[in-house]
């Protein structure tokens, strides 16, 4: 079995299905499950590249793909489109092309396909903040009709592809990254005036457009290798409460599934009704509790239980303090006292003291003194 037996070849992809195929000619992926999860936007900024508009998103958007999980590593939005949808002459107007990487397998790539028409009637309104950060636009997600039918077919990367360059030596000698493509078939709508606007913010001179394919795939070939997958999952965003896009705190928690209460008919209903608190409003209100008085119930709390050893030691840490500075300026000022106390309630030595203390004179000595005197 060759290669082209697997896969597309560059001169084959992106692939243009024959004009007379229906999709009930190809083989059916009833097992086959996609889901896509984009609960917060990008920046939604855009630059420049070769074949169109390289788009920020969000890199938390998931692609689960039969259970393996593939994280996106860019979004590009091609002029003009890469894929002709069966039915049609021509490829869509313009394309948004976001790729997948296998979470452990980087080798393994899936790119998603959403073509789209210029039309002022049902004109997703994701394109209207493309080009500069605003607040509250749409997910990714949100370019995908959830009704939509998808086209699975393993090929050649348009990555390093132009339409001046479609197969490179490095590249599509043999291919040198091959990808499975997911092609939205329902297309989406933009409007001329986002279509304008946005095609004006490519670069003239380095734009060169998107790869284009040499030949068209036969009848034959569509139907061993295309895949028709019935349809998609999109989860759906979180619910944002107000224009400060606070995320519900319903998010936010964990949950224990009960499988006899919570799992009904294969689906899973856990948390009771939805919650309009969200994480802003409580802690605003942990701080107001915090802030407020409790009301007294007469029991002992741990703060009483604090508030009494803090007074006891308060009390005699500062008895101790006191009586310390006491004893020092005491101590300083009295310095001889103590010895001198001693001294005085010892009877010998109080005597001794005595003897050497002065006598003082006495009335009559001193009336002799004055009459000696006299004579």
């Amino acid at each position: 079995m060759s290669l082209t037996d697997t896969l597309f070849s560059c001169d084959e992809t992106p692939v243009w299905t024959p004009a007379t195929l229906n999709p009930t000619h190809l083989p059916p992926c009833l097992s086959c499950t996609l889901r896509l999860t984009s609960e917060v936007a990008g920046p939604g900024t855009c630059s420049p590249t070769p074949i169109g508009l390289r788009i920020e998103e969000n890199p938390m958007t998931e692609l689960t793909i039969n259970g393996a999980r593939y994280n996106l590593i860019q979004v590009d939005m091609t002029f003009a489109g890469i894929h002709r949808l069966y039915g049609q002459q021509n490829v869509c107007d313009t394309e948004l092309v976001a790729t997948f990487r296998h979470i452990s397998d980087t080798s393994k790539l899936a790119l998603i396909c959403v073509p789209l028409v210029k039309s002022d009637t049902g004109a997703n309104s994701y394109f209207d903040t493309l080009g500069s950060v605003t607040r509250g636009r749409p997910v990714l997600s949100s370019v995908i009709d959830m009704n939509t039918q998808v086209l699975s077919y393993p090929g050649a990367s348009i990555a390093g592809r132009t339409a001046l360059d479609s197969r490179p030596r490095g590249i599509c000698a043999p291919i040198a990254y091959p990808v499975t493509y997911y092609l939205m078939l329902t297309p989406s709508m933009i409007s001329n005036k986002n279509f304008t606007r946005l095609r004006g913010l490519c670069d003239a001179k380095m734009l060169k457009g998107p790869p284009r394919p040499f030949a068209e795939i036969s009848m034959n070939r569509a139907t061993r290798i295309l895949t028709l997958i019935t349809s998609i999952t999109l989860k759906a965003p979180v619910r944002l409460r107000d224009a400060d896009a606070a995320l519900s705190t319903k998010s936010l928690k964990c949950y224990r599934i009960d499988p006899k209460k919570d799992i009904k008919d294969d689906k899973v209903y856990i948390g009771g009704a939805p919650s309009d608190t969200t994480l802003a409003d409580e802690l605003r209100k942990a701080a107001d509790l915090s802030s407020s008085e409790p009301p007294d119930d007469g029991s002992v709390k741990p703060g009483d239980i604090e508030g009494v050893v803090g007074i006891v030691l308060g009390v005699t840490i500062g008895v101790i303090l006191c009586a310390t500075v006491a004893f020092l300026i005491w101590n300083g000022t009295f310095t001889k006292y103590l010895s001198v106390q001693k001294l005085y309630n010892n009877p010998l030595s109080a005597a001794k003291l005595s003897m050497k203390m002065p006598k003082l004179p006495t009335l009559s000595s001193m009336i002799c003194k004055e009459n000696m005197g006299a004579k």
